[in-house]
């Protein structure tokens, strides 16, 4: 979704979002709250983040805490009902945090796409998905927490939510999460180029940035596009692969992962065509080197990004 789009029906996005900042744009009602979204970024319904313990009181949640929760998400078809619920514990609590009656029947496709997306509003983040379970009829299996593994120990000024999820249905669940000493704005652009850039890490086997590297390859987009040019794309591929591994493929991956850098952002869904089996004459050709952070057209590069 884009600004254009918002809560246009045609969108068939269903979401619960886990979210730890207050965008006033989207009537969040505060930084640590849980909502349901339909066809568009504005929760209905939402309240903030909490669980309901076996003496059926109502317990604050902190999303921000740093340590598990687990969230179920429950519809049923047959009742139209949909709910959420959340708890710090591997036990489901019997009342559910959101209950709410909605038909998804117009909202569903036969095919759609079932996963987790992160988005952070202002601040950048770290985030922890432990375990998931999905079931399209009947209870979903249920997680262990501490079979989980455990929180990487946080640097200093971060803050993590933890997730684990069980869900019932069809669900896309987007946890927007912590916090790091990095702000930028937030656009559709900057979530692909996210995905963009993982895309990158698992052809190469290569993190973003290379400390010890040598100057030239320190930043991966940037050793990755002078290799490309060269016609020396060869070189970026995981060498602990050798010669195991398919050329199409990889050169699939490259390309799909650096779309991200021109103006003709390529929408998530193009990219998961591309790397399902998709052909190296499916992939649009990648733009000149001149065009690579080009943002005279509008398009929100790396001015979105500021350090602190």
């Amino acid at each position: 979704m884009n600004a254009s789009d918002v809560g246009n029906a045609t969108n068939h996005v269903f979401a619960v979002e886990f979210d730890t900042v207050q965008d006033f744009e989207f009537d969040d009602v505060n930084d640590n709250h849980v909502g349901v979204d339909i066809h568009s970024l504005v929760s209905n319904p939402t309240a903030s983040a909490a669980y309901y313990g076996d003496d059926g009181v109502k317990k604050d949640l902190n999303l921000k805490g740093g340590y598990t929760i687990q969230a179920w998400v429950d519809y049923d078809g047959a009742e139209k009902v949909l709910n959420v619920t959340l708890s710090p514990f591997s036990t489901k609590p019997s009342t559910p945090l959101l209950s709410f009656q909605v038909d998804l029947s117009p909202v569903l496709l036969d095919d759609m796409f079932v996963g987790f997306s992160a988005s952070t509003g202002l601040l950048a983040s770290t985030h922890y998905l432990f375990g998931w379970s999905f079931r399209m009829k009947g209870a979903c299996r249920s997680l262990e927490l501490s079979s989980l593994p455990s929180l990487p120990q946080p640097k200093k000024k971060n803050v993590t939510l933890t997730v684990a999820i069980s869900v019932t249905a069809f669900v896309l669940l987007i946890a927007a999460v912590a916090a790091t000493a990095y702000l930028f704005k937030a656009t559709a652009s900057s979530d692909v180029y996210s995905f963009g850039a993982l895309v990158l890490e698992v052809v190469c086997g290569r993190r973003p940035v290379e400390p010890k590297a040598l100057p030239e390859e320190l930043v991966l987009v940037d050793w990755l596009w002078e290799r490309w040019t060269a016609g020396r794309w060869a070189d970026v591929v995981d060498h602990r692969l050798g010669e195991d591994y398919d050329r199409e493929e990889a050169v699939v991956g490259y390309k799909s992962g650096a779309l991200v850098l021109p103006v003709a952002w390529p929408r998530t869904r193009e990219v998961v065509r591309y790397l399902d089996g998709g052909d190296v004459t499916e992939v649009p050709p990648l733009p000149s080197p001149s065009t690579e952070y080009d943002d005279s057209e509008g398009n929100d590069g790396f001015d979105d990004f500021v350090h602190l």
